[in-house]
């Protein structure tokens, strides 16, 4: 009689590791973080010391002394549409929640600091939710820590300065891309709304991604999302502004005989001195005649009239902030860099995945023109540069996947 064999035990298999897919992005802010509040305590702009006379602080201060959106400028014009509500309500409650100067200025900071870092800790999950490997969220969101680090102090303030909205509209953009591609109707729509609200320039983008999803739903919930900033402004303002009214200003401003493509060169020649209402008395008693949507649509008109009457000069003032817009004087290498990678990366990417390539490079496409037409700022560029380290990323990784494929295959013959 044969002895029967024991059965045999299936092999074991080896444990996977726990899948942490908040491991990276955690890191990612963790590290982010800690550059920008090294900035904020080391850098050259005081965390103690308030930027007064500039337009979000000037209307949060009005809305906390007062209860309303008013007077942006030096000298006090009233009720404004001057500047989108985001900023300076959230400027006007963070002077409500930190009082004194030196408190409210350190929180300010941080909390812009952290809205930057957590843009670059969604990367991970934005790179996932088009369809792309994690690892090119990871090193877009490296090669932005990298970046920023490199670059020298005096522009480091552009994400953790906070009177300005750069860091919120970024991260606001990165949230609207995710929405769009994963997000239900209903909350697709609020993000683009609320996109709108924080900054008006992306409409067009908030726009377009809304007639891609060709969804009801979200156009009406991103209508509504607008409806009390709007009526506040037909009430208020006597014009149904759904976002802000300064368009006609920053084109007259940036389009005269005396203009220069950037802010820095106006502000020290004069020209900007003289023209804008937050540093000229006679300019704000024009808004206080005229009224202030009034005031804008002047200067709309002058400013399209010396446009159509110096068509050669313009022209030369738009391909000059055309070109500061996508390769910046400041930490111009770094950002050259990026800028020059990431169209090398859009150029893979749209012979790879072309769903991918739109939902990235409309932004790209339909963002940036009006600053083409106006005065450059460096923080222009800010909300949209998270997508030229999204596509510097994928530009990386392919590049060193091929590399890898061919080093196997060398190796294999």
């Amino acid at each position: 009689m044969k002895q029967q064999n024991p059965r045999k035990k299936p092999p074991q298999k080896t444990p996977r590791a726990p899948h942490r897919p908040w491991l990276a992005p955690l890191l990612i802010f963790l590290i982010a973080f800690a550059f920008r509040l090294d900035t904020v305590f080391t850098g050259p702009s005081s965390h103690t010391r308030v930027l007064r006379n500039h337009e979000p602080q000037s209307v949060a201060e009005s809305l906390v002394r007062t209860g309303q959106f008013a007077n942006p400028f030096h000298t006090p014009t009233g009720p404004t549409a001057h500047l989108a509500p985001f900023q300076p309500v959230l400027l006007a409650s963070l002077i409500a929640a930190f009082p004194g100067d030196a408190n409210y200025e350190t929180a300010k900071q941080i909390l812009s600091s952290a809205a930057a870092s957590l843009q670059y800790a969604l990367l991970p999950l934005v790179a996932t939710a088009l369809g792309l490997s994690r690892t090119t969220g990871i090193a877009a969101a490296a090669l932005a820590i990298a970046t920023f680090a490199f670059l020298p102090k005096k522009v480091q303030p552009i994400e953790t300065q906070g009177t300005w909205e750069a860091a919120y509209a970024a991260l606001a953009l990165v949230l609207l891309t995710m929405a769009f591609k994963k997000a239900r109707p209903a909350i697709f729509g609020l993000a683009s709304g609320l996109t709108i609200l924080v900054i008006p320039s992306a409409a067009l983008l908030a726009a377009a991604y809304l007639a891609i999803r060709k969804q009801k739903l979200p156009v009406l919930v991103a209508l509504l999302t607008l409806v009390p900033w709007t009526a506040r402004n037909m009430l208020v303002m006597g014009s149904p502004i759904w976002g802000r009214d300064n368009l006609g200003l920053e084109l007259d401003v940036a389009n005269n005989d005396c203009a220069a493509s950037k802010f820095v060169i106006n502000r020290h020649s004069g020209c900007f001195v003289s023209r804008h209402p937050n540093t000229n008395p006679a300019e704000a008693a024009a808004v206080i005649k005229e009224g202030e949507v009034a005031y804008n649509s002047r200067k709309l008109h002058d400013a399209v009239t010396w446009m159509s009457q110096n068509p050669a000069r313009f022209a030369t003032l738009t391909a000059e902030r055309i070109q500061l817009f996508w390769f910046p004087e400041i930490g111009s290498s770094l950002l050259g860099i990026i800028t020059i990678l990431g169209f090398a990366g859009a150029f893979v990417l749209y012979k790879q995945n072309r769903s991918a390539f739109w939902t990235l490079a409309i932004p790209l496409l339909v963002y940036p023109p009006v600053y083409y037409l106006t005065q450059n700022f460096p923080r222009y560029r800010y909300p949209v540069l998270w997508i030229s380290f999204i596509l510097s990323g994928y530009a990386l990784t392919e590049l060193f996947e091929r590399l890898g494929k061919r080093n196997r295959s060398m190796q294999r013959n």
